[in-house]
């Protein structure tokens, strides 16, 4: 089982500096190999693994007191920039199950607040004005995302509007007045 960035035969050539018929020279003398590659099917390379057995080499020679190759010390570099690529491609990704578990309930929770909406404006609304009704529907919608932003907030599901708590001056002016 890999456990980095898989390549081919030419891929890998290509990253290492040489020629695709150099790299059976290299599994030869212990290169890793995730497949062996025959007709119909492509050699696949473990770029960590190569990394790693590369280390494992320049290690062995300075051992024995033998100077590293230019070559492969650019090779190395270049195998710890593909490495620390990986792990940032990783960091990045997120699991869909995480995802469904933080949205499912926030969806829910919207739900629930904008389905209150009607009940929570209907007496400011019976007889009055469009604009009483208006002001009371708009007022009951900014109350019930509000608030799901400060329940939500902690997921990093704040206000795109950049409050810190998520309250806006109209809301905090008509708890002021309550």
């Amino acid at each position: 089982m890999s456990s980095g960035i898989e390549v081919n035969r030419e891929q890998l050539a290509a990253f290492l500096g040489c020629h695709p018929k150099a790299i059976a020279t290299k599994v030869r003398h212990g290169l890793p190999v995730v497949q062996m590659g025959s007709r119909g099917k492509p050699w696949i390379f473990d770029l960590v693994a190569v990394r790693a057995w590369e280390i494992g080499q320049l290690e062995a020679d300075a051992a024995k007191g033998r100077e590293p190759d230019p070559g492969d010390r650019l090779r190395a570099v270049q195998a710890e920039r593909a490495e620390l690529e990986l792990a940032e491609f990783r960091a990045q990704l997120v699991r869909i199950d995480d995802v469904v578990a933080v949205v499912e309930p926030l969806l829910a929770d919207l739900r629930r607040h904008l389905d209150a909406v009607p009940a929570a404006c209907a007496h400011e609304v019976a007889g009055g004005s469009v604009a009483v009704a208006e002001r009371a529907i708009s007022s009951a919608i900014s109350d019930a995302l509000e608030e799901i932003v400060e329940r939500w907030g902690e997921h990093g599901l704040g206000d795109k509007r950049g409050r810190a708590n998520g309250a806006s001056p109209a809301r905090a002016s008509r708890r002021a007045a309550s």
